[in-house]
């Protein structure tokens, strides 16, 4: 079985996605069970080629100006300055077509460059092409190439909500639920959460959501766990929160808030946050204790989750969504604070079968109490540590190895068809 993922995360260095499909690839194992294994993403740094192999995945990467960091943009003018230049305007007339048409989710040069790159690499050869749907601009890219050239399979990885995204306009989310039902129809599997899987059965046609296959983030894996084995020898009680403030998605107010107090009430507790800068911490809550490193590449960011004793999650206000990094915390066997915007949010669900995890719901006019309870928790959880055996047994279903043989079954199922 030859299989081609496309995506636009840094692989295999960055971003959520890439850390899904290394659990995948490596943790379960399906390198080992399939013929070839490709990977077909932008490229973000100047210098890097555009086909290499790296552990046993062939990686291929196509260049998109509108994707490419500004500082990497700037180092193509030494080869010619026409390059910056034509770069420079794409990235430009990107960012006014953003804010011309806020309804329009899906790039045009995004779609062009990737349907470019499949001819390129003449991706008709595959088996199965994964899109990866957390750009939504991949997966027309992929379906439209598969069109005019047929044989390879179409299989949808869907690891964010698009038509179900509360945080859009009510237009885009027409849009949204128009763009999903075309690119359902195109495909001959879909491969999503639970959550959406659940959202898009009231909403479907029943010959279009029985290519549904629910499957959980793979990300419960023993990697995190044997990294946690070395202990610190400071003093420091770390609490660490690896994300992104999404606008419109995850609001850190509340927590800054709490974390202040906690820090004020236990000393040597620290705050840290992997994924966000120094400067776009509020100013009111700039301290020495509270640490914003930016964004790490994902080995770094596992190593800082790795040596943190309490993991903390900030939940989206979106109920659709459920962070893969939970998994990740999941994995440690360390204790979570999990800060819940709703009453319904999606990760009580994971939070409640967790043994040392505590849960607080936002309240703007009451953070004594919460505060309160934070701090006990620390005082009584400090040190405190899961078996990753035991974490097995509780989240089998999230674990790399079986959500890849429930892949690999999926894409059996649609080559045999």
């Amino acid at each position: 079985m030859k299989l081609l993922f496309v995506m636009s995360d840094h692989y295999p260095y960055d971003g959520a996605c890439t850390n899904l499909l290394k659990n995948l690839f490596y943790n379960g194992h399906m390198l080992n069970t399939c013929d070839e294994i490709h990977v077909l993403t932008n490229k973000y740094v100047y210098d890097e080629p555009e086909y290499e192999i790296i552990d046993g995945i062939v990686i291929h990467r196509v260049l998109n100006w509108t994707l490419l960091p500004m500082n990497e943009l700037k180092k193509y003018t030494k080869i010619h300055i026409l390059y910056g230049i034509y770069g420079g305007i794409s990235k430009a007339i990107q960012k006014m077509l953003d804010i011309v048409e806020k309804e329009n989710f899906l790039k045009k040069g995004i779609i062009h460059s990737y349907k470019a790159k499949l001819r390129f690499i003449n991706a008709y050869r595959y088996d199965v092409i994964i899109p990866i749907m957390g750009t939504y601009s991949i997966v027309p890219a992929v379906s439209q190439y598969i069109s005019k050239h047929p044989g390879p399979k179409l299989v949808i990885y869907q690891v964010d909500p698009c038509s179900s995204n509360t945080g859009k306009l009510d237009n885009t989310i027409k849009k949204g639920v128009a763009f999903e039902q075309r690119e359902y129809a195109n495909a001959d599997a879909v491969i999503t959460t639970p959550i959406i899987c659940d959202l898009q059965k009231s909403v479907l046609p029943f010959e279009i959501y029985r290519k549904f296959v629910s499957a959980e983030f793979p990300n419960v894996s023993d990697e995190l766990s044997t990294m946690c084995v070395k202990k610190r020898t400071d003093e420091k009680i770390i609490c660490l929160f690896s994300g992104t403030f999404y606008s419109g998605t995850r609001n850190p107010l509340y927590t800054f808030h709490l974390l202040r107090e906690v820090i004020k009430k236990i000393p040597g507790t620290e705050f840290h946050l992997i994924g966000i800068k120094q400067e776009d911490i509020p100013l009111e809550f700039q301290a020495n204790e509270i640490i914003g490193y930016g964004r790490l590449p994902l080995k770094k960011a596992k190593e800082a989750i790795a040596n943190a004793d309490y993991l903390i999650n900030i939940g989206n206000d979106r109920i659709t969504q459920v962070p893969s990094k939970l998994n990740d915390y999941i994995s440690t066997g360390k204790p979570i604070i999990n800060i819940c915007k709703h009453r319904n949010c999606p990760t009580l669900s994971y939070m409640e079968k967790y043994p040392i995890a505590l849960n607080i719901f936002e309240d703007e006019n009451d953070v004594e109490q919460p505060t309160e309870l934070l701090v006990n928790f620390i005082r009584n959880h400090r040190n405190e540590t899961i078996s990753f055996d035991r974490i097995k047994k509780i989240f089998e279903e999230c674990t790399p190895e079986y959500v890849a043989d429930l892949m690999y079954k999926t894409f059996e199922s649609v080559i045999n068809k």
